[in-house]
């Protein structure tokens, strides 16, 4: 995330891996150096942490963390 050409980092929850996997996630998803997207709900604190929602891949995959669309 940038904000003012400064880079945030952020850190992102999401279910155990046996159930990701089951949303076709593996090891190979994600690649250092990869450009992503990510939506996820925020700690209230203010924080840069958050509970992972989806992630978008650099090809235009979508990735739940959840068990549906609607589940949060």
């Amino acid at each position: 995330m940038q904000l003012g050409g400064k880079v945030i980092k952020w850190s992102g929850e999401c279910h155990a891996p046996n159930i990701i996997a089951r949303k076709g996630w593996n090891r190979q998803t994600l690649k250092q150096g990869d450009r992503i997207s990510v939506t996820m709900h925020p700690m209230r604190d203010g924080s840069q942490v958050g509970s992972v929602i989806s992630i978008k891949l650099p090809d235009g995959t979508v990735l739940w963390n959840a068990d549906s669309k609607n589940s949060f």
